[in-house]
């Protein structure tokens, strides 16, 4: 029995939260595989943008992470960090989110140096794929902080406007690639 056999036959035993990833998930390979290496915006601007956002991120979310492991709160002109940091779900079975997020980042930074050396596209495209997954995520925990914690943390916010913009980069990837297809 293959993964979408599986799938289409547990669907209903799936949690809707990870329906939706698997949905978005399938529209972004879907989109992602249309894109034409020709693409000036593929070439080099997506990869660069990944590359830039990437290694700022992974600055950010690794600053958080050691801060945590040395039970440190970081300076925070929002007065709101600690709140943010010490919550419930700032960390997933005792490992802090901003670790999560430094993988998260590292592997988007790791993609687009592959891709950078070997042109192939299909780096860019888990890349592409990562990062939409990312913004998923981005989009539930500005969620929690907005309503549940109520309290906003300006590195995780930081982070946010990074993943934000990388998933910008995804949208405009795959509408230049779809205009490209229909000319």
């Amino acid at each position: 029995m293959n993964l979408k056999t599986l799938l289409n036959k547990n669907w209903r035993q799936i949690p809707k939260w990870s329906r939706l990833t698997l949905r978005v998930a399938r529209l972004v390979n879907r989109g992602s595989s249309i894109l034409q290496p020709s693409s000036a915006w593929v070439k080099s601007g997506l990869p660069i943008l990944f590359l830039i956002g990437g290694f700022i991120g992974f600055l950010d979310s690794s600053y958080l992470s050691v801060l945590h492991y040395k039970n440190v709160i970081p300076p925070c002109s929002l007065g709101e960090c600690e709140t943010v940091l010490t919550s419930k779900y700032s960390a997933i079975g005792g490992i802090p989110v901003s670790l999560f997020g430094a993988f998260y980042y590292l592997a988007v930074v790791i993609l687009s140096v592959l891709y950078l050396d070997t042109k192939q596209i299909e780096y860019l495209n888990v890349a592409m794929s990562a990062v939409t997954l990312g913004f998923i995520f981005t989009l539930w925990f500005l969620y929690l902080q907005a309503f549940v914690i109520k309290a906003f943390c300006e590195y995780c916010l930081l982070s946010a406007g990074i993943t934000a913009v990388l998933f910008i980069g995804v949208l405009i990837a795959i509408a230049r690639s779809g205009e490209r297809e229909h000319n």
